[in-house]
C-alpha cells in the first residue's frame, strides 16, 4: 500500500503542465512576457533616468507614461526580428511573422527593472485582415497550458530573443553627457 502511494506521488508530480517557455507565462489562460533585467551599476534612480530617456526612443513602442517606479504604454505595430536569431519566412511561427501589438509595463526596484508584456497580439495589415491572438495561439487544452508544439516553441525563443535585445538597456549607450 506504502508503494501504491509513493507510485501516484511520483506519477502526479512527474505531470507538470507547461506554464513558462522562453519567459512567456501562463497564468489565468492569459499569456504575459515577464523579464527582469538586473543591472548593478545603476541604482534605482539612474535606472528610472535611462528609462526616461530610452523608451521614447524605441520603434515600435508608444503612449508612455510613468508614474512612481512604474512605466505604462503600448507596443504597436512592433517587426519581430525573427530572421536575426534564425528564423526564415514561411517556416517561421506564423503570428510572429507579422507586426506586433500589446501593452506594456516596466517596473523599477532597486538596481533591475522587470518587463511585462500582455495582451500580445500580431495582425495582417493587408486583407483579409487577421488578427493572431498569442492566447489562443500558443495556448492547448483550452488555454491551460503553453503548446510544446516545436514550431510554437521556437518562435516564442525567437520572441524572447528580440524582446531582450530590445529591451535591455545595459546592451545600448545611453551617456546623455556629451
Amino acid at each position: 500500500m506504502k508503494y501504491l502511494f509513493l507510485l501516484i506521488f511520483v506519477f502526479l508530480n512527474s505531470y507538470q503542465t507547461e506554464k513558462e517557455i522562453h519567459n512567456f507565462h501562463l497564468e489565468n489562460q492569459t499569456i504575459q512576457y515577464i523579464k527582469v533585467f538586473e543591472l548593478k551599476e545603476f541604482s534605482e534612480n539612474e535606472l528610472i533616468d535611462k528609462l526616461n530617456g530610452y523608451l521614447p526612443t524605441v520603434s515600435g513602442v508608444s503612449n508612455i507614461h510613468f508614474n512612481g517606479t512604474v512605466f505604462t504604454g503600448k507596443i504597436e505595430n512592433l517587426e519581430i526580428d525573427f530572421k536575426k536569431y534564425g528564423g526564415k519566412w514561411g517556416t517561421t511561427w506564423i503570428p510572429i511573422q507579422y507586426p506586433m501589438n500589446a501593452n506594456l509595463t516596466i517596473q523599477v526596484k532597486d538596481n533591475r527593472y522587470r518587463l511585462l508584456i500582455s495582451n500580445i497580439e500580431c495582425s495582417m495589415q493587408v486583407p483579409p485582415r487577421t488578427v493572431f491572438d498569442f492566447n489562443s495561439m500558443a495556448t492547448v487544452k483550452r488555454g491551460t497550458e503553453i503548446s510544446t508544439n516545436k514550431t510554437i516553441v521556437q518562435g516564442l525563443k525567437y520572441t524572447d530573443q528580440f524582446l531582450t535585445d530590445k529591451f535591455n538597456i545595459s546592451n545600448k549607450q545611453l551617456d546623455n553627457d556629451w
